[in-house]
């Protein structure tokens, strides 16, 4: 029995630890709304530093999801070579719940072209 309620207790435990953190996803796109695969997508510091395993990459479509951050505010960084970067700070992230930002990107020809 005892060990039935210390097992009980450590389920619950890590239950509400993972209620504890929250994602962001969402989808990395060009100009045309093409999902861009291989897009790095990081958490950053307010120094432009990538966060240490807040990081992931988008798939093929461009989706992306970023696991498993604590709650609170963020800025995330896209990048993707031949592309413009884009920030997006203050981005919150609540307990247990996913926020939603699609990135925007454009070619570095497109920018050459204007």
């Amino acid at each position: 029995m005892r060990h039935l309620v210390m097992l009980f207790c450590c389920m619950a435990a890590c239950i509400l630890l993972h209620a504890q953190n929250g994602t962001i996803q969402g989808r990395v796109l060009d100009n045309l709304d093409g999902g861009l695969a291989k897009a790095k997508i990081a958490v950053v510091d307010s120094l432009g530093n990538t966060v240490k395993g807040m990081s992931t990459t988008s798939d093929f479509a461009g989706d992306y999801t970023l696991k498993q951050l604590p709650a609170g505010n963020y800025n995330v960084l896209v990048t993707l070579k031949n592309y413009t970067l884009e920030t997006a700070t203050n981005v919150q992230v609540a307990a247990g719940k996913a926020t939603f930002i699609n990135f925007r990107l454009t070619s570095a020809t497109d920018i050459r072209k204007q």
